[in-house]
């Protein structure tokens, strides 16, 4: 009986999605591994498959400490009597959305669409840039100094990065 009563806590959902990505993981790492084992093209694969294995095995485990910490369920208990999850929350989720609250994924991949689209005319460094400080302005970032150091900070980092590590060119204005 109190194996039902924990499966009722699982969170299933996120075991799932954790199975699906170990699960493409390791199909990922079998199929780099067959098409040659040599150390030269499995010098990124192997340990970014044997990170993300042991993120998902933490997620897992935390899933599954949060299902043995919630609060048992009681059969004589009456779900209809436990009080509200926004009254403990101070009524914080009555709050009402504002426009660009509710539509913040949408303004961001629009805005991401812009970026990829500038590339070619601002350059990457510059573009960069300057998606890092309207994404953190859309995410309600309101320190001046902390979005434009932040911006340029990572633009320079990344474009140094790719430069060094892309044997490609691409197109830079400043740096």
């Amino acid at each position: 009986m109190n194996s039902d009563r924990l499966s009722a806590r699982i969170d299933w959902g996120h075991c799932a999605l954790i199975a699906i990505m170990a699960g493409i993981t390791i199909f990922y790492l079998h199929d780099a591994w067959e098409a040659s084992n040599r150390v030269r093209n499995l010098i990124l694969v192997l340990p970014a498959s044997i990170l993300a294995l042991a993120m998902c095995l933490i997620v897992l485990y935390d899933v599954l400490s949060a299902a043995l910490r919630a609060p048992k369920l009681d059969a004589t208990s009456d779900p209809e009597s436990a009080p509200a999850p926004d009254s403990e929350a101070g009524g914080a989720a009555s709050e009402p959305e504002t426009l660009l609250q509710r539509f913040r994924p949408a303004v961001l991949m629009g805005t991401f669409g812009l970026y990829i689209l500038s590339l070619p005319y601002l350059g990457f460094d510059v573009a960069t840039a300057l998606f890092m400080a309207v994404s953190l302005l859309i995410d309600g970032e309101r320190r001046p100094l902390f979005v434009v150091g932040l911006s340029v900070g990572f633009a320079v980092l990344v474009t140094i990065a790719f430069r060094w590590l892309i044997p490609y060119p691409m197109p830079i204005l400043l740096l």
